[in-house]
């Protein structure tokens, strides 16, 4: 959550319910479109394989047949779950085009952007714009004479990319692939990759994380770099943000350290003041700690930190900072 908010609040309250059931780290299923979906396991249990639970604050509900064959959400399960706010696209969100309206990137995020175009050019190799949505950091990437293959597994995200980055006369470039980031790879590939607004946390667990930076580590060449936006430091409270539109709620409702997953809720109203969307969330929680033992695994070196405000920030700093932080690793 970004540090520098307008309006921060101290909101906290418990998971829903109590009892655990699974494995302790998020449910990914199919929907009855046959789309990925991400269900937090501290507010939602399968029981039999066929019957749904959700642990709602005033009781449990059970939606008998809300899963078939264990992984397949009924269209019965998928209406139960939206009625009670329980469910969120696993990697694309509802509030993406909010953002088109907005001007280029911030200084923190042209500064990521700059290391990774500058060591891919000087390597002659691509950059992977991982999780890119709209396409506005490849845009920034295109601008800067990189060749970028920019990857979502949202169809609708990377189609708005690519008509976003031929309306800058960029597409010549641009590499659009509809993919899962968890499992895409191309070996000894890109000379520098990015992922911006935390989407790492979007990856549905901690398992599917480490997935992602090894496959990262396997396809960057030596020499690359790569750069990665992230709340390390997620807690229980809640900020609000202006939009072109309207303003952005988001709350931080409670994080479970061990299960490596935290539950949120982002709420749009437009400048009226009436709420448009107000989503249930489950994100991958990660400690500054462990992203540095993931990527070190994986082949990166720890080159730098930095905050919204290019503060750097030192690995001291890094566990006890409130706030986005870009992490800029090296391919050994």
């Amino acid at each position: 959550m970004d540090a520098g908010a307008r309006e921060r609040t101290s909101r906290s309250r418990p998971a829903h319910g109590r009892a655990r059931l699974g494995s302790g780290v998020a449910m990914i299923l199919f929907d009855a479109d046959g789309l990925l979906r991400v269900l937090p396991t501290n507010a939602v249990a399968i029981v039999d394989s066929v019957d749904l639970v959700i642990r709602d604050p005033r009781g449990p509900i059970v939606v008998r047949n809300g899963v078939r064959n264990g992984s397949e959400l009924t269209r019965e399960g998928l209406e139960a779950l939206e009625r009670h706010g329980y469910l969120s696209s696993l990697f694309e969100s509802d509030v993406a085009d909010w953002y088109l309206d907005e001007e280029g990137p911030a200084e923190d995020t042209d500064a990521a952007v700059t290391a990774v175009a500058s060591a891919a050019a000087s390597l002659g190799r691509p950059v992977l714009d991982c999780c890119c949505g709209f396409g506005r950091l490849s845009i920034s990437l295109l601008s800067q004479g990189a060749e970028v293959y920019g990857v979502d597994v949202s169809e609708r995200s990377v189609a708005a990319a690519t008509a976003n980055v031929e309306a800058q006369g960029l597409l010549e470039g641009f590499r659009p692939i509809v993919a899962d980031m968890a499992s895409f790879g191309i070996q000894q590939f890109f000379g520098g990759a990015i992922s911006a607004a935390n989407s790492l946390r979007y990856l549905g667990s901690l398992g599917r994380v480490s997935r992602h930076i090894r496959l990262m580590g396997r396809s960057l060449v030596e020499g690359a770099v790569f750069a990665l936006e992230v709340d390390t430091n997620a807690t229980p409270g809640g900020a609000t943000w202006s939009l072109p539109q309207g303003e952005m709620t988001w709350e931080v409702l409670s994080v479970d350290t061990l299960a490596g997953e935290s539950l949120e809720r982002v709420t749009i109203r437009d400048a009226s003041g009436n709420t448009i969307l107000s989503e249930l969330q489950h994100q991958v929680s990660i400690s500054s700690d462990r992203l540095l033992e993931i990527a070190s695994a994986a082949g990166f070196t720890f080159r730098e930190a930095w905050d919204k405000n290019l503060k750097s920030l030192s690995r001291t700093d890094l566990p006890v900072y409130e706030g986005n932080i870009w992490y800029v690793f090296d391919r050994r």
